[in-house]
Order: C-alpha cells, then structure tokens, then sequence
C-alpha cells in the first residue's frame, strides 16, 4: 500500500514537471510569436512612414503625394522642397500681401537667380496685372512632373508643371517649364530641409486653353 502511494505521489510530480515545462515552451513560443508579429508590423509601418513627405506651406504643415519608389534616398526631401518653393514663388492671390509674403519665404529656399527672376517679373508688371484683374493662382506640379539628374553634384532638376488661373468665372491653364539645380546647404528655420536652388531658368510659361467654369 505504501509502495503504491509513492508510485502515484512520482507520477504526479512527473506529470506537474511535464505540463510546467510545456506551459514555459508555449509562453516562450507565443512571447517570440508576437514579438515577430510586431517588428512586421512596424517594418510595414516604417515602409509606409517613408512613402510620407510633409512640407511647410502657408504656416500650415501638408502631405505631399509622392511616388512609390525612389531612384534615390535624397529624392523624395528634394521633391518635396521643389514642390513647396514652386507654390510659394507661383501662387498668387490678388493681394500685395500675400504676394511678398510668399516670396519673402521662396526666396530663402534658392540663390541669386530667383530674385533675378522675381525682379524682372516685377519690373514687367507681371504682379500688377495679376492683382489688377483679381486673378488666383494655383501651382499645379505633381512628383511625377519632376525630373532629377544625380549623376552629378549639384543635381540638376526639371519641373513641368502647370498654373490655373482664375478670372471671373474662367479658368486659364498654363504651362510653366522650368530647370535649374539644387544643392544641399545648411539647415535653417525656413529652409529646414536645407536643400538650396540655384541657375533657375523658366524654359516656357505660356497660355495652353481657357476653360469655363462649368467645363471643370
């Protein structure tokens, strides 16, 4: 009797020893289980972070629409700081204001060829007519529109975009080319990116149609 006594008590005891170490493998394998499934979803999330540019325009921090793939890491900051100087230097409201306010910003985004460009537009009256006939001028320029050359230092650029520009109740689009390039240059509060744009040329800037509101 004694003897079968001891028999169950280690039968017990080995049973208690195997479900323990059962139970220490599975916590094991679930702890290692969740920790794999969480670095993939970060891994996704990253990948999904880096398709994201966000960009400073009119005191207000916005999204811009990348592509997909890069053909370099450096692309996707120097898209983005093309697209904002181009809103800044090209949109327009019928305001003096708002006009050298944005230009005071673009101008701290490039060299001495933009304000070349900003002084001949003056000088032509190019702000005067605008504001003289009310019109409002949206900046169309997609990443897609953008071409980059890093063959070489200072990379060169070319920007095919398009202006719609509102009179009354008619659009006008126009086509606005331009090159130049771009360099890195020292970080500042408005120039963060650090990216600086020289040798800007406007290639072509002229009427393509005229679109009636209701034609939109």
């Amino acid at each position: 009797m004694e003897i079968k006594i001891l028999n169950n008590v280690s039968t017990k005891e080995k049973f208690a020893m195997v479900s323990m170490i059962v139970s220490g493998i599975a916590i094991v394998v679930i702890a290692i289980g969740a920790v794999f499934l969480n670095n993939k979803s970060l891994s996704e999330n990253l990948k999904e972070m880096k398709k994201q540019v966000y960009v400073w325009d009119n005191y207000s921090i916005i999204q811009a629409n990348l592509v997909e793939n890069f053909e370099d890491p450096k692309q996707a900051s120097i898209i983005g700081h093309l697209i904002l100087f181009h809103n800044l230097f090209w949109s327009s409201e019928p305001y003096m204001e708002y006009i050298e306010k944005n230009y005071k910003q673009a101008e701290k985004m490039g060299g001495k060829s933009i304000k070349v460009l900003h002084r001949f537009l003056e000088k032509d009256g190019y702000y005067e007519t605008n504001i003289a006939g009310g019109y409002s001028i949206l900046t169309i320029i997609n990443p897609e529109d953008i071409e980059i050359d890093f063959t070489s230092k200072p990379y060169k650029f070319k920007v095919n975009g398009k202006l719609k520009v509102k009179r009354n109740n008619d659009y006008i689009i126009k086509s606005l080319v331009a090159s130049g390039t771009v360099r890195l240059n020292k970080e500042t509060d408005s120039n963060y990116k650090g990216w600086y744009i020289e040798d800007y040329v406007v290639e072509e800037f002229k009427k393509i149609k005229t679109l009636k509101y209701n034609e939109l």
